[in-house]
């Protein structure tokens, strides 16, 4: 299944497109606000799973602030998605000093496998602890590696290996030199498709050696915080590490091709769950929500506008 992190056009859809559409919900937790269609029990856990997702990705990640920002989810019928961001498949998200606002598909393979709220609330989580800026991979890889959270009653599983970028790193002689791939930004490839899918691929991968194995890590944490503050990228790698890009490299294609990956497994109870009930949005709630989404993402001009 196609996914990406885009920059989204949205239009305000009128009311009237919405008659045919699945009851609206709206739960509100903690920081969370959702605007889900469907039922009021999927309302429900999309929040309270984003908020356990929250305390397990701060031990892992070492996230230190204790202030969250408020976060919009919108789950809304894949037609309302394709509309707006031009692919149901897809997920946006746009961060602000205000807070996040996540935009996704109300459809999920099985129960508590909200992918794209994950990755949306994943971004969100960096960004107020004042860690989401650095190199594109890092951007997107990190909320790739934990949007495939599953959960299992009071368990959860944090970074499950996705099988497509799998077998796409399998596949050695597409891998973009690190010397290249670290410093690479996205869009100037995004036209590239096959390029492009070699790419999310890596990042996926990288993020999830450094932050669920542990490869690398203490360098790729000095590597960071010097590019975040300004340091050129080459300066950072040499200041950070001790082996060639060449050899990184080889040590890469050597743990990605051995076909064993770890996970973390994690304690996630949510004492407060029970009798937990979202509300039926009413025609004007709605519209109010609506809203605001469409003045998070404003259309862009079109050409002769």
């Amino acid at each position: 299944m196609r996914r990406a992190f885009a920059t989204a056009v949205l239009l305000l859809i009128p009311l009237a497109a919405l008659a045919g559409e699945a009851p609206y919900y709206g739960y509100t937790y903690r920081n969370i606000e959702v605007t889900a269609a469907g039922n009021g029990t999927y309302a429900v856990n999309l929040a309270r799973y984003c908020v356990r997702l929250d305390g397990m990705l701060s031990r892992i990640l070492g996230i230190t602030a204790t202030d969250r920002a408020p976060v919009h989810l919108y789950a809304l019928p894949e037609g309302q998605v394709r509309e707006l961001l031009g692919d149901a498949s897809f997920t946006s998200y746009r961060l602000t000093a205000a807070g996040a606002t996540i935009l996704t598909s109300n459809v999920t393979a099985h129960d508590s496998e909200y992918w794209g709220a994950y990755y949306g609330y994943t971004a969100a989580l960096l960004a107020g602890d004042g860690r989401f800026t650095g190199p594109d991979w890092y951007l997107l890889g990190v909320p790739l590696v934990f949007a495939a959270t599953k959960y299992e009653g009071n368990r959860a599983h944090l970074g499950m290996v996705d099988r497509g970028y799998g077998r796409q790193l399998g596949q050695g002689s597409s891998r973009i030199p690190m010397r290249r791939f670290l410093s690479l930004k996205r869009a100037s490839i995004f036209d590239d498709a096959a390029t492009r899918r070699v790419y999310d691929a890596e990042a996926w991968g990288l993020a999830h050696e450094i932050f669920v194995e542990g490869w690398h890590r203490a360098e790729f944490t000095r590597y960071l915080e010097l590019m975040r503050q300004g340091t050129p990228e080459p300066e950072a790698f040499a200041a950070s590490f001790k082996v060639t890009y060449e050899q990184l490299d080889k040590d890469f294609a050597y743990i990605v091709e051995r076909g064993r990956a770890l996970v973390y497994t994690l304690q996630s109870p949510d004492p407060e769950a029970a009798g937990a009930t979202a509300e039926p949005l009413s025609a004007a709630e709605l519209k109010e929500r609506l809203e605001r989404l469409a003045a998070a993402f404003p259309r862009e001009p079109q050409p002769g506008q």
